[in-house]
C-alpha cells in the first residue's frame, strides 16, 4: 500500500497499483505550468491562452 494522506488522525492509503496507474494530462496544463518556471524535460510550448471565471463546481484531484 502507499500512504496518500492523513485527516483528522487517520492516515489514508491506496493499493500502490492504483496510485501508479497512468493518467493522462491536458497539454494545455503541462504548458500553463511550464510558463511558471517548471521543468518537465522537453522544449516548452508557448501556447496561447485565455482566461475565464469558473462556474460551478470546482473539481478535487488528489
Amino acid at each position: 500500500v502507499t500512504v496518500v494522506g492523513v485527516n483528522r488522525g487517520k492516515i489514508q492509503y491506496l493499493e500502490t497499483k492504483k496510485v501508479i496507474k497512468q493518467r493522462y494530462v491536458d497539454a494545455g496544463m503541462i504548458s500553463f505550468y511550464e510558463r511558471l518556471g517548471i521543468n518537465f524535460g522537453r522544449r516548452p510550448e508557448n501556447k496561447e491562452m485565455e482566461t475565464e471565471e469558473k462556474k460551478g463546481k470546482i473539481e478535487r484531484i488528489m
